[in-house]
């Protein structure tokens, strides 16, 4: 069964976003950084860019090492269930 495919040009628009802009993006980022106070700023800076990808990167991990069977289930235990 074949998908049939929009045109083209409707493809390139899609992929390329052309709506899309980054114009206020910098000035966005600057007054939210500067209504906040600084302490603020630099613990959301080390939640989303430190702990947040961390976090992710372990849970797939340890997905991965589940689906490949690396995992020994006998000693494992997950928060009050072990």
């Amino acid at each position: 069964m074949w998908v049939r495919l929009p045109p083209y040009p409707l493809i390139y628009k899609i992929i390329t976003m052309s709506k899309f802009k980054f114009r206020g993006f910098q000035a966005a980022v600057t007054r939210y950084v500067k209504s906040k106070p600084v302490v603020e700023v630099i613990a959301e800076v080390f939640a989303y860019g430190v702990l947040a990808p961390l976090a992710i990167g372990g849970i797939a991990f340890f997905v991965f090492m589940m689906i490949t069977g690396q995992v020994d289930y006998s000693n494992t235990s997950f928060g009050i269930y072990g």
